[in-house]
């Protein structure tokens, strides 16, 4: 196995930033997601809400325990969203369109 770049590691303050930075949205954006859910469906106990609220939270947990020893600096950009330089057109298109 090579040796990950310094650019690339989380030895690299920007990337170390990034890479927080997406955790805490991950776990803001959680939050939110179960209060609307939840207060919508006018019922805290409602079990398939909790359900997705876990699959989504398992999926949440597992994206940066898979990137962070392969590519933290990819877990970095995608906290960055389109603010990145140089995102293409069409990407910030299919964006807005997919999160609709």
């Amino acid at each position: 196995m090579s040796a990950t770049p310094a650019s690339t590691s989380l030895k690299n303050p920007e990337v170390r930033r990034g890479v927080v930075v997406w955790i805490a949205k991950a776990a803001v954006g959680w939050i939110a997601y179960a209060a609307i859910l939840l207060l919508a469906a006018g019922n805290i106990r409602w079990g398939w809400g909790w359900v997705f609220l876990i699959v989504l939270g398992l999926s949440l947990i597992a994206h940066p325990l898979l990137l962070v020893p392969r590519r933290p600096d990819l877990l970095a950009e995608r906290a960055r969203g389109m603010r990145s330089e140089g995102v293409q057109g069409w990407d910030k298109w299919l964006t807005a369109v997919g999160a609709h």
